[in-house]
Protein backbone atom coordinates (compact mmCIF):
# COMPACT_ATOMS: atom_id res chain seq x y z
CA UNK A 1 0.00 0.00 0.00
CA UNK A 2 2.81 2.41 0.71
CA UNK A 3 4.14 1.90 -2.83
CA UNK A 4 0.76 2.56 -4.35
CA UNK A 5 0.25 5.80 -2.37
CA UNK A 6 3.63 7.10 -3.49
CA UNK A 7 2.86 6.42 -7.16
CA UNK A 8 -0.47 8.24 -6.85
CA UNK A 9 1.22 11.25 -5.33
CA UNK A 10 3.82 11.39 -8.11
CA UNK A 11 1.13 11.28 -10.82
CA UNK A 12 -0.87 14.05 -9.10
CA UNK A 13 2.17 16.31 -8.94
CA UNK A 14 2.97 15.60 -12.60
CA UNK A 15 -0.57 16.62 -13.75
CA UNK A 16 -0.42 19.82 -11.76
CA UNK A 17 2.89 20.69 -13.42
CA UNK A 18 1.47 20.07 -16.91
CA UNK A 19 -1.61 22.21 -16.20
CA UNK A 20 0.56 25.08 -15.00
CA UNK A 21 2.72 24.78 -18.07
CA UNK A 22 -0.36 24.85 -20.32
CA UNK A 23 -1.72 27.95 -18.61
CA UNK A 24 1.64 29.65 -19.04
CA UNK A 25 1.71 28.93 -22.80
CA UNK A 26 -1.89 30.13 -23.22
CA UNK A 27 -1.12 33.43 -21.45
CA UNK A 28 1.94 33.92 -23.66
CA UNK A 29 -0.10 33.40 -26.87
CA UNK A 30 -2.87 35.70 -25.63
CA UNK A 31 -0.39 38.46 -24.87
CA UNK A 32 1.32 38.02 -28.28
CA UNK A 33 -1.81 38.16 -30.61
CA UNK A 34 -3.52 41.63 -30.65
CA UNK A 35 -7.20 41.78 -29.89
CA UNK A 36 -9.72 43.30 -32.37
CA UNK A 37 -12.93 45.08 -31.48
CA UNK A 38 -15.66 43.99 -33.95
CA UNK A 39 -18.29 46.27 -32.48
CA UNK A 40 -17.07 49.32 -34.47
CA UNK A 41 -17.16 47.31 -37.74
CA UNK A 42 -20.71 46.20 -37.08
CA UNK A 43 -21.76 49.78 -36.39
CA UNK A 44 -20.27 50.90 -39.70
CA UNK A 45 -22.07 48.13 -41.61
CA UNK A 46 -25.36 49.13 -40.03
CA UNK A 47 -24.78 52.75 -41.08
CA UNK A 48 -24.01 51.79 -44.69
CA UNK A 49 -27.11 49.59 -44.87
CA UNK A 50 -29.28 52.45 -43.60
CA UNK A 51 -27.79 54.88 -46.16
CA UNK A 52 -28.42 52.38 -49.00
CA UNK A 53 -32.08 51.98 -48.04
CA UNK A 54 -32.51 55.75 -47.92
CA UNK A 55 -30.98 56.06 -51.41
CA UNK A 56 -33.37 53.44 -52.84
CA UNK A 57 -36.37 55.18 -51.33
CA UNK A 58 -35.37 58.58 -52.69
CA UNK A 59 -34.97 57.25 -56.27
CA UNK A 60 -38.02 55.01 -56.38
CA UNK A 61 -40.56 55.89 -59.11
CA UNK A 62 -44.08 55.91 -57.79
CA UNK A 63 -46.65 55.04 -60.53
CA UNK A 64 -49.71 57.19 -60.96
CA UNK A 65 -52.76 55.53 -59.34
CA UNK A 66 -54.91 53.54 -61.81
CA UNK A 67 -52.42 54.21 -64.63
CA UNK A 68 -51.74 51.16 -66.84
CA UNK A 69 -48.25 49.75 -66.67
CA UNK A 70 -46.24 50.57 -69.77
CA UNK A 71 -43.32 48.24 -70.52
CA UNK A 72 -40.08 49.96 -71.54
CA UNK A 73 -39.58 50.39 -75.27
CA UNK A 74 -36.68 48.29 -76.49
CA UNK A 75 -36.78 49.83 -79.97
CA UNK A 76 -37.97 53.46 -79.91
CA UNK A 77 -39.86 54.59 -83.03
CA UNK A 78 -37.89 56.30 -85.77
CA UNK A 79 -38.84 59.94 -85.88
CA UNK A 80 -37.75 60.57 -89.48
CA UNK A 81 -38.81 58.69 -92.59
CA UNK A 82 -36.18 56.96 -94.70
CA UNK A 83 -36.33 57.22 -98.46
CA UNK A 84 -34.89 54.28 -100.35
CA UNK A 85 -33.23 55.14 -103.61
CA UNK A 86 -32.74 52.68 -106.43
CA UNK A 87 -28.99 52.00 -106.81
CA UNK A 88 -29.39 51.39 -110.57
CA UNK A 89 -30.36 53.76 -113.35
CA UNK A 90 -33.40 52.86 -115.50
CA UNK A 91 -31.04 52.13 -118.40
CA UNK A 92 -27.32 52.42 -119.00
CA UNK A 93 -27.15 53.58 -122.61
CA UNK A 94 -29.51 54.88 -125.28
CA UNK A 95 -28.58 55.36 -128.91
CA UNK A 96 -30.67 56.31 -131.94
CA UNK A 97 -30.12 55.53 -135.63
CA UNK A 98 -28.24 52.47 -134.54
CA UNK A 99 -28.52 49.88 -137.35
CA UNK A 100 -27.29 50.50 -140.87
CA UNK A 101 -29.68 50.69 -143.81
CA UNK A 102 -28.54 47.27 -144.95
CA UNK A 103 -29.23 45.77 -141.52
CA UNK A 104 -32.64 47.42 -141.38
CA UNK A 105 -33.54 45.92 -144.77
CA UNK A 106 -32.39 42.48 -143.62
CA UNK A 107 -34.47 42.72 -140.45
CA UNK A 108 -37.57 43.91 -142.33
CA UNK A 109 -37.37 40.93 -144.67
CA UNK A 110 -36.63 38.41 -141.89
CA UNK A 111 -39.34 39.55 -139.48
CA UNK A 112 -41.84 40.06 -142.28
CA UNK A 113 -41.33 36.47 -143.38
CA UNK A 114 -41.89 35.09 -139.85
CA UNK A 115 -44.95 37.29 -139.38
CA UNK A 116 -46.56 36.29 -142.68
CA UNK A 117 -45.80 32.60 -142.10
CA UNK A 118 -47.48 32.67 -138.66
CA UNK A 119 -44.34 31.86 -136.67
CA UNK A 120 -45.17 34.38 -133.96
CA UNK A 121 -46.93 33.13 -130.82
CA UNK A 122 -49.75 35.20 -129.31
CA UNK A 123 -49.32 36.40 -125.73
CA UNK A 124 -51.21 39.00 -123.75
CA UNK A 125 -51.09 42.32 -125.62
CA UNK A 126 -48.44 41.24 -128.15
CA UNK A 127 -46.87 38.35 -130.06
CA UNK A 128 -43.44 36.79 -129.53
CA UNK A 129 -40.82 34.78 -131.35
CA UNK A 130 -37.85 33.25 -129.51
CA UNK A 131 -34.43 32.29 -130.92
CA UNK A 132 -31.35 30.73 -129.30
CA UNK A 133 -31.30 29.56 -125.70
CA UNK A 134 -34.65 28.79 -124.07
CA UNK A 135 -35.99 31.61 -121.90
CA UNK A 136 -38.97 30.93 -119.63
CA UNK A 137 -40.86 33.73 -117.88
CA UNK A 138 -44.32 34.29 -116.45
CA UNK A 139 -46.86 33.76 -119.20
CA UNK A 140 -44.33 32.56 -121.77
CA UNK A 141 -45.45 30.06 -124.43
CA UNK A 142 -42.21 29.58 -126.37
CA UNK A 143 -40.81 26.19 -125.42
CA UNK A 144 -38.65 25.08 -128.39
CA UNK A 145 -36.83 28.10 -129.83
CA UNK A 146 -35.15 27.94 -133.24
CA UNK A 147 -31.44 28.72 -133.71
CA UNK A 148 -30.50 32.37 -134.03
CA UNK A 149 -30.62 33.44 -137.73
CA UNK A 150 -27.46 34.81 -139.33
CA UNK A 151 -29.05 38.26 -139.69
CA UNK A 152 -29.48 38.45 -135.92
CA UNK A 153 -26.02 37.03 -135.22
CA UNK A 154 -24.47 40.00 -137.06
CA UNK A 155 -26.48 42.44 -134.95
CA UNK A 156 -25.47 40.59 -131.76
CA UNK A 157 -21.81 40.96 -132.73
CA UNK A 158 -22.34 44.67 -133.28
CA UNK A 159 -24.03 45.41 -129.95
CA UNK A 160 -21.54 43.24 -128.03
CA UNK A 161 -18.68 45.32 -129.38
CA UNK A 162 -20.35 48.75 -129.40
CA UNK A 163 -21.77 48.45 -125.87
CA UNK A 164 -18.71 46.62 -124.43
CA UNK A 165 -20.84 43.77 -123.12
CA UNK A 166 -19.12 41.33 -120.80
CA UNK A 167 -21.45 38.50 -121.86
CA UNK A 168 -22.44 37.99 -125.48
CA UNK A 169 -26.26 37.60 -125.76
CA UNK A 170 -27.29 34.03 -126.62
CA UNK A 171 -31.08 34.41 -126.56
CA UNK A 172 -33.24 36.71 -128.70
CA UNK A 173 -36.90 37.42 -127.88
CA UNK A 174 -38.73 39.31 -130.64
CA UNK A 175 -41.86 41.16 -129.49
CA UNK A 176 -44.37 42.13 -132.19
CA UNK A 177 -46.85 44.85 -131.21
CA UNK A 178 -49.67 45.06 -133.76
CA UNK A 179 -51.25 48.42 -134.52
CA UNK A 180 -53.84 49.33 -131.88
CA UNK A 181 -57.44 49.64 -133.04
CA UNK A 182 -59.37 52.82 -132.38
CA UNK A 183 -61.83 51.13 -130.01
CA UNK A 184 -59.18 50.03 -127.52
CA UNK A 185 -55.87 51.85 -128.00
CA UNK A 186 -54.31 49.80 -125.20
CA UNK A 187 -54.71 46.40 -126.82
CA UNK A 188 -51.05 46.40 -127.95
CA UNK A 189 -48.72 46.49 -124.95
CA UNK A 190 -46.22 44.69 -122.71
CA UNK A 191 -47.12 44.60 -119.01
CA UNK A 192 -44.80 45.83 -116.27
CA UNK A 193 -42.39 43.06 -115.37
CA UNK A 194 -38.95 42.31 -113.91
CA UNK A 195 -36.32 40.46 -115.92
CA UNK A 196 -35.09 38.53 -112.86
CA UNK A 197 -35.46 34.91 -113.95
CA UNK A 198 -32.92 32.49 -112.50
CA UNK A 199 -31.83 31.45 -116.01
CA UNK A 200 -30.37 34.92 -116.71
CA UNK A 201 -26.62 35.06 -116.12
CA UNK A 202 -25.82 37.44 -113.21
CA UNK A 203 -24.26 40.78 -114.23
CA UNK A 204 -25.27 40.20 -117.85
CA UNK A 205 -27.06 42.87 -119.91
CA UNK A 206 -30.50 42.98 -121.51
CA UNK A 207 -30.42 44.91 -124.78
CA UNK A 208 -33.56 46.16 -126.53
CA UNK A 209 -33.67 47.30 -130.15
CA UNK A 210 -36.82 49.10 -131.25
CA UNK A 211 -37.87 48.90 -134.91
CA UNK A 212 -40.92 50.01 -136.86
CA UNK A 213 -42.71 52.75 -134.90
CA UNK A 214 -42.04 54.90 -131.83
CA UNK A 215 -42.83 53.19 -128.52
CA UNK A 216 -43.02 54.47 -124.94
CA UNK A 217 -41.00 52.41 -122.46
CA UNK A 218 -41.76 52.87 -118.75
CA UNK A 219 -39.31 51.98 -115.97
CA UNK A 220 -40.55 51.82 -112.36
CA UNK A 221 -38.51 51.50 -109.15
CA UNK A 222 -39.90 48.69 -107.03
CA UNK A 223 -39.35 50.30 -103.62
CA UNK A 224 -40.45 53.85 -104.36
CA UNK A 225 -42.78 53.50 -107.36
CA UNK A 226 -40.97 56.36 -109.11
CA UNK A 227 -41.38 56.05 -112.87
CA UNK A 228 -39.16 57.08 -115.73
CA UNK A 229 -40.47 57.18 -119.29
CA UNK A 230 -38.42 56.80 -122.44
CA UNK A 231 -39.81 57.32 -125.92
CA UNK A 232 -37.96 54.78 -128.01
CA UNK A 233 -37.59 56.04 -131.55
CA UNK A 234 -37.43 53.63 -134.49
CA UNK A 235 -33.97 52.09 -134.94
CA UNK A 236 -32.87 52.87 -131.37
CA UNK A 237 -31.09 50.67 -128.81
Amino acid sequence: CILNDCSLLEKTLSCATLQKLSDTVADAIKNTIPTFDFSSLQNRLDTLNSELNNFKESHKTHPTPNAPHQPPEMFPPIETEMTLECPEQPFQQHKENYLTESQLDDMAGLLGYFRDSAHFIQEKGHMVLLFGEAYAYTGSKSYNPDPIPDELKGIIDKITQDLSLEHRPNSVLVNLFPASNRIDPNDSYLSMHSDDEASIVPESSIVTISLGAPRKVVFEAKHTGVRHELKAAPNSV
